[in-house]
């Protein structure tokens, strides 16, 4: 809106307001006005995105993406992952996905990102997490669970990192499943998470 849509607006209200009566306000009043509404409004729209964000969370679980996506024929698939996804959002919980760098090489031609990951598996690239070129999953996974208070849906027994992750034994702390002719068998966890 330019300046001479903005004054000729004004110059309308003002008639309308000399027409119905009501006291003259100066244009320094009206302005105030109006800020003071857009502002209320502004905080209003803050103040509803802050409760969103401090609301009930949902409890996370860790999938360990690498070691899913072969649940099936020992091929990797993105497809098992998506189903194991899926059947954890309809439980419930948030799903943090973590692959090692090479993922996209095992199940397309070229790295894949978060994004693109996100994409597949029609997620928020924000749950996606993938490692960084030459540093498995499996530590930033496990140090991910334990800070979170999640458990980890894999079939791995992380032999190699439970001296650092000793958690790693704790009964329900790793989620075995597979993958059957009728879907995904996978027990449900708890939902309450151990700190």
């Amino acid at each position: 809106m330019s300046l001479d849509e903005i004054a000729a607006l004004l110059d309308r209200a003002f008639l309308h307001l000399h027409a119905a009566g009501l006291p003259d306000l100066s244009l320094i009043e009206i302005v105030a006005a109006l800020a003071l509404t857009i502002l209320f409004f502004q905080l209003f729209r803050w103040v509803i995105g802050l409760l969103a964000r401090l609301g009930p969370k949902r409890p996370v679980i860790i999938v360990d993406g690498s070691n899913v996506m072969h649940w099936d024929d020992g091929e990797p698939k993105m497809e098992v992952v998506g189903r194991v996804v899926q059947e954890i959002v309809g439980w419930g919980f948030d799903p943090v996905i973590w692959f090692d760098a090479n993922v996209g090489y095992k199940v397309s031609d070229r790295y894949l990102g978060p994004q693109q990951l996100a994409t597949a598996l029609g997620v928020p690239a924000k749950r996606i997490n993938v490692a960084p070129k030459g540093t498995p999953a499996d530590p930033l996974l496990l140090t991910q669970a334990v800070q979170l208070g999640a458990q980890i849906v894999t079939n791995d027994r992380y032999r190699d990192w439970e001296e650092s992750h000793p958690r790693i034994r704790e009964p329900g702390f790793l989620i075995r499943g597979r993958v059957t002719g009728s879907g995904i068998d996978l027990p449900r966890p708890a939902k309450a998470a151990k700190p």
